[in-house]
C-alpha cells in the first residue's frame, strides 16, 4: 500500500480484456503486423502507467464496480473517473494526481485509439494548472550558483573525511559530483542513472562527454553533451581513485557503472533522486529534483541572454522548442549571472567554459 493508502493490482490479475489490450499495445513491429502505440514507450514509462491502471483497477475492485466485461476507455471516463480522481487527490498533491491522470489517459491512447479522452485531458490540466499555483518557482527550482555550492560542498566535506571514513566520503564525493555534473549537463534521471563509463560516458580529449543513443532518450533522438573541463579533474579522480572504494571486495567483473553501491552494482533512479533531493533539502531546506536543475538552466538562459534560448533545445536533449517553454520559470530569477559564468567559477581551469 502507498502513502495514501492506494493499492495497485497486478498486470497479471487484471480483467482479461485490460490485459489483451495493453499487450496488443505494446507488441512490436513485425513484417506482417504493425506495433502497438506502446511498442517503443521506454520501461520507466511501461512501469509507471501499469503501476497506474493497476491502482484504478484496485480501487474500482473495493469500491465493486470492476466489470469485467467494461472496456478500457468506460473505466476511464464518466462518474466513476471523477469519483477515483476524488478520492486520489484526497491523499496526494496535485502534481501526483497530475501524473496518475496522464498515465490512465496514455494508457487508454494506446488501448483505444480513437476513444474520446476530453474527461482525461480536463483533469490533467486542472491538476497541472493547480499544481503549478500551489508551489512557487522558488521551490521548484533553485539558482544555478546555489547548486553548484551545494555540489562543491558535498565533494570537499567527502575529500576530507575519505580517509578516516572511506565508504561514508566516497559516498558524499558521489554525491557533490552527481550534482555538479547535472548541471553541466542537465539530464532526465533515467539517464543520469544509467551512466556507463567507456559506454555512454567517454572521454574526449580533455572533456568527458555525455553520449546517449536514441532509444535510451525520452524523444528517441541520440544525444551529446560534452562537460566543461573543470570538471575532468574532478570525474578523473572519482572514476579512478574513489569509485573503486565503493566496489571494494566484490569479486564480480566491473561493468563500469558510474554511480555503484556498496550493495548493488548501480544506484536506482529513486536513489539518484534522493541523492539530490537529500543533499538539496539538507543546504536549502528544500528538496529540488534532478528535473529541477532542468527548469534551473533554462531559466538562466532566458534571465541572462534571451537571445541565446535557442542553444536550450539540444542541450536539453528536446526534440524543439516548445518543449523549453515548459522549463522557463524566469519570473522572480532576475538577479542570476549568466550561464556561462555560473559554471565558469573556476576560469583558470577552464578557459574555454
Amino acid at each position: 500500500m502507498n502513502a495514501s493508502g492506494f493499492r495497485r493490482m497486478r498486470v497479471e490479475a487484471w480483467p482479461e480484456g485490460d490485459r489483451v489490450s495493453w499487450a496488443s499495445a505494446r507488441m512490436s513491429d513485425d513484417p506482417f503486423e504493425p506495433g502497438g502505440l506502446a511498442a517503443d514507450w521506454r520501461p520507466a514509462t511501461i512501469e509507471n502507467i501499469e503501476k497506474s491502471w493497476g491502482i484504478l483497477l484496485e480501487w474500482l475492485s473495493r469500491q465493486g464496480c470492476l466489470v469485467a466485461t467494461a472496456t478500457v476507455s468506460e473505466r476511464a471516463s464518466g462518474e466513476l473517473l471523477h469519483r477515483f480522481v476524488a478520492a486520489y487527490a484526497e491523499g496526494n498533491a496535485a502534481s501526483s494526481v497530475a501524473t496518475m491522470v496522464r498515465a490512465l489517459y496514455d494508457f487508454v491512447r494506446a488501448c483505444s485509439p480513437g476513444a474520446d479522452l476530453t474527461d482525461l485531458r480536463e483533469l490533467f490540466s486542472a491538476y497541472k494548472r493547480h499544481a503549478r499555483h500551489l508551489k512557487p518557482p522558488a521551490e521548484r527550482f533553485r539558482p544555478v550558483a546555489e547548486l553548484l555550492k551545494i555540489g562543491h560542498d558535498n565533494l570537499e566535506q567527502g575529500l576530507a573525511i575519505l580517509e578516516e571514513t572511506p565508504v561514508r566520503g566516497a559516498i558524499a564525493c558521489r554525491t557533490g559530483l552527481i550534482l555538479l555534473m547535472q548541471i553541466a549537463v542537465p539530464l532526465r534521471v533515467s539517464n543520469l542513472r544509467s551512466f556507463r563509463i567507456g559506454h555512454t560516458l567517454l572521454r574526449s580529449g580533455d572533456r568527458w562527454k555525455a553520449a546517449f543513443e536514441g532509444s535510451a532518450m525520452k524523444n528517441h533522438r541520440a544525444f551529446t553533451g560534452l562537460y566543461p573541463v573543470w570538471l575532468t579533474e574532478i570525474i578523473d579522480l572519482w572514476i579512478d581513485e574513489i569509485r573503486p572504494i565503493l566496489r571494494h571486495r566484490r569479486k564480480d567483473p566491473d561493468p563500469g557503472w558510474m554511480w555503484p553501491t556498496c550493495r548493488r552494482e548501480q544506484m536506482s533512479a529513486m536513489a539518484v533522486l534522493e541523492t539530490v533531493q537529500n543533499a538539496t533539502r539538507s543546504q536549502t531546506g528544500i528538496a529540488i529534483s534532478t528535473h529541477a536543475f532542468r527548469h534551473s538552466v533554462t531559466t538562466h538562459v532566458a534571465v541572462s541572454d534571451p537571445e541565446a534560448i535557442g542553444i536550450v533545445t539540444p542541450m536539453l536533449g528536446h526534440a524543439g522548442p516548445a518543449s523549453d517553454a515548459v522549463y522557463d520559470l524566469a519570473d522572480g530569477f532576475h538577479a542570476q549571472q549568466i550561464w556561462l559564468e555560473l559554471l565558469g567559477r573556476a576560469p583558470d581551469r577552464d578557459g574555454e567554459g
